[in-house]
């Protein structure tokens, strides 16, 4: 396997760039940048402003916490294909030796638990452990929670978004009643991605024997949840915007939703709130992740 090192050139010729976009493909950043990034700033921007007297400090902290939350969903997509990638022709895992795809795996869940571990307080080091383990039990073997029913999406919206968000306030200190709307506008998102990724990937799952929500429900069925999730989802962002604006500049709080809109809403709008679902029970043409 070629880490971006090639076997005729001496070390000091590292490919950096082969590595980083090795480490891209891996967690499949293009997958989720657009959806979950500008939610990460808007959450620590509001918590930073809410600081009597943010200085370098609470910038170093936000730096770390972003890096975490960065390593955190890189384990959680690499977790979510490991049990199967190696086996896959299109994964970057493919052809690799189990002990490298052990080590791709373990890099970012020990960074983000170090991470926690040497920047943050006890709590949200704990916060960011029991994500992690929701993350691999959702994915591997024998527990798989993606794989049962209902908790599948409960387990992955909590993983994904409900902690991280939870993370974020408590790392910076910053619990109020915008955090915690915050926290449930970040579910209500995880939810709808959840089961929009469930739905396009019904065909494969049922081809191979995987049993998800949607494998085992109507896909009209979770089209009509996908619809009250999102109208809550719209109702509950007003609201978090307006209580924002009330303790922040409500200019900050308008240029930090309009930067999260403008990355993330566009296709989560054409994939949630406009599903498409055809007889084989895909879900549209889409191309969209959680």
């Amino acid at each position: 396997m070629n880490y971006g090192v090639s076997s005729s050139r001496p070390l000091k010729h590292l490919d950096v760039w082969g590595l980083l976009t090795t480490f891209r493909e891996l967690v499949r950043w293009r997958e989720w940048y657009y959806s979950k990034v500008p939610l990460f700033l808007v959450g620590m921007v509001y918590a930073v402003l809410r600081m009597p007297q943010p200085a370098a400090a609470q910038a170093i902290q936000m730096a770390a916490l972003f890096v975490l939350l960065c390593l955190y969903v890189a384990f959680g997509h690499v977790v979510n294909v490991f049990p199967a990638a190696r086996s896959m022709s299109r994964s970057v895992l493919a052809g690799w030796s189990e002990r490298s795809a052990l080590i791709a795996l373990a890099i970012p869940c020990i960074s983000t638990v170090d991470l926690a571990l040497i920047c943050f307080d006890a709590t949200a080091a704990a916060m960011t452990m029991i994500s992690v383990l929701i993350a691999a039990l959702y994915s591997l073997p024998p527990v798989r929670l993606k794989e049962r029913g209902v908790l599948g999406p409960l387990a992955a919206a909590l993983a994904q978004r409900t902690l991280r968000a939870a993370i974020i306030f408590e790392g910076l200190g910053a619990w109020d009643v915008v955090a915690v709307g915050f926290t449930a506008l970040s579910t209500l998102i995880g939810l709808c991605w959840i089961i929009v990724h469930q739905l396009q990937d019904r065909k494969n799952d049922r081809r191979s024997g995987v049993r998800t929500l949607a494998t085992a429900e109507d896909p009209q069925t979770l089209v009509a949840v996908l619809h009250v999730l999102f109208s809550l989802e719209c109702a509950c962002a007003c609201g978090v915007l307006a209580t924002m604006s009330y303790f922040v500049d409500p200019t900050v709080g308008l240029a930090a939703f309009a930067y999260a809109v403008g990355r993330g809403v566009p296709r989560h709008f054409a994939c949630v709130a406009r599903p498409r679902v055809p007889a084989d029970g895909i879900c549209g043409s889409h191309v969209c992740g959680p």
